[in-house]
């Protein structure tokens, strides 16, 4: 658990002017079970970090939100969840 919760806590500092600017709302951290989710293909064996979005076009902002964690913290994968403002 406590690794979870490093993983999450990294990926919470990188995204720290998305928090700030009230763009990104949460960040949890929680594991894939089994070999792939057929949901939504995130891998086993990697923490999951789910990012809570608020915008009006939270698609607009995945690649973004994506490119700075993967810039800045290994062995993680995203998961997004979206609230409309």
């Amino acid at each position: 658990m406590q690794e979870l919760d490093a993983k999450a806590a990294e990926v919470e500092k990188v995204l720290h002017p998305l928090i700030e600017a009230g763009t990104v709302i949460a960040v949890r951290g929680g594991w894939a079970e089994g070999t792939e989710s057929r949901e939504t293909n995130l891998p086993v064996g990697k923490s999951v970090v789910t990012v809570a979005v608020m915008s009006d076009h939270p698609e607009q902002l995945y690649p973004e939100i994506r490119r700075m964690v993967e810039a800045s913290v290994s062995d993680v994968a995203l998961d997004f969840e979206y609230l409309k403002r």
